[in-house]
């Protein structure tokens, strides 16, 4: 500790993006600073973290550093559009770092032009292949934030796979009901592939891909009991014609059916993507050299509670024996969370619309670290006496 009232030299800020306003290198900077006009001394340690959507590229590059690739791909819309992907090195070996959020993500597609029942993941193979031609030996996949809905089928089309109708004749991937069969491509390569997704759904049933995920990208009610027997039919296809069973795995329902699609036609291995990028980065030696762990994220709730990013730092920090507190723009269940940060804070002060608080949400975020060191201190001085 670096000053005489015990509080902490070194602080590991591992927050998440805070949506729709901050990301996470910007939210650990924000709270960076909060922090320093408290305790002038003190360290900082910032490690921006992910659970495996959005926000994977930044996780990685900060981390690892590496080299940005560009590539001209099709969003989910087909329209062709610069994407990037990262190439860095772990253990030695060139390993591809891809958000598919980069081809067929939501965020591209204007409100009015979105449209699952058209939106394909075809772009998504784009960046793969194009990982696979600069030589990497493994391909880590951030899935989520998708406008798609296609089961990733958009995906098998790019890499090669077939589909026939009834009549033996060839058809697109969409829509999903008009084939009949599936096809192997004639052989292509990719190198080994780790998903790191965000949500345990299934393909299929009240939490599958459809009807948990279905009308916020844009499907209208009607669509969705169709659009779930589409999925089932894939399913059965896949399993007939290719002897594989992957609409049941945790995951296989993240961004639209894509987990299932890159398990089925790509054999990836699925992981929860706080545990991966974790790994990957070293987080758990990062937070053993902390005297003080700082998380957060826009919402702390009962999502976080079933697995998000700041539920995994805690759990580091629980395995550390490090202190570990959070800051959000909202909370909600915070009796369950206590059991978990030792410490909450949001960043709203008092009434403040929602468009305020993210123009504003750098600024409050750093107001909100502020005030939770002085509250620290406060405690702290009790302690001491």
């Amino acid at each position: 500790m670096s000053t005489s009232h015990q509080t902490p030299g070194r602080i590991l800020i591992a927050p998440d993006k805070f949506k729709g306003s901050l990301t996470g290198r910007a939210a650990a900077e924000a709270l960076c600073r909060g922090f320093k006009r408290a305790w002038l001394d003190v360290v900082c340690d910032c490690v921006p973290m992910a659970d495996g959507g959005e926000g994977l590229l930044e996780v990685f590059h900060s981390a690892l550093g590496g080299e940005w690739r560009t590539v001209m791909v099709r969003d989910a819309l087909r329209r062709q559009v610069e994407a990037k992907w990262l190439l860095v090195h772990i253990s030695g070996e060139p390993v591809a770092v891809v958000e598919t959020s980069q081809a067929c993500g939501l965020w591209r597609i204007g409100e009015a032009d979105r449209d699952p029942l058209r939106s394909t993941t075809h772009g998504v193979a784009d960046l793969f292949l194009d990982a696979t031609k600069c030589g990497v030996r493994r391909i880590i996949a951030g899935i989520g934030g998708s406008a798609t809905n296609d089961a990733g089928m958009g995906v098998a089309e790019g890499l090669g796979y077939r589909f026939l109708d009834d009549a033996g004749q060839p058809v697109s991937a969409m829509p999903l009901q008009s084939f009949a069969r599936i096809l192997p491509p004639d052989g292509w390569d990719l190198p080994p592939m780790t998903v790191a997704g965000d949500v345990a759904n299934p393909l299929l049933g009240e939490r599958g891909a459809t009807r948990v995920y279905g009308l916020q990208k844009g499907l209208r009610s009607g669509d969705i009991s169709p659009m779930e027997r589409a999925h089932a039919h894939l399913a059965d296809l896949v399993r007939r014609d290719l002897g594989k069973d992957f609409s049941a795995v945790p995951g296989a329902g993240a961004a639209g059916g894509l987990g299932f699609a890159l398990m089925t036609f790509c054999d990836a291995s699925f992981r929860p993507g706080f545990d991966l990028i974790a790994e990957s980065i070293g987080l758990a030696e990062k937070i053993a050299h902390a005297d003080l762990v700082v998380t957060g994220e826009g919402s702390l709730d009962a999502q976080t509670l079933e697995g998000k990013t700041a539920l995994g730092v805690a759990r580091l920090a629980a395995l550390q024996g490090r202190p570990v507190v959070a800051i959000a723009g909202r909370l909600e269940d915070e009796n369950a969370l206590h059991a978990h940060f030792q410490a909450l804070a949001s960043i709203v002060p008092g009434p403040l619309s929602m468009e305020d608080a993210c123009a504003r949400a750098g600024e409050l975020v750093e107001n909100a670290a502020f005030r939770m060191a002085r509250t620290m201190d406060i405690h702290i001085g009790r302690q001491s006496r």
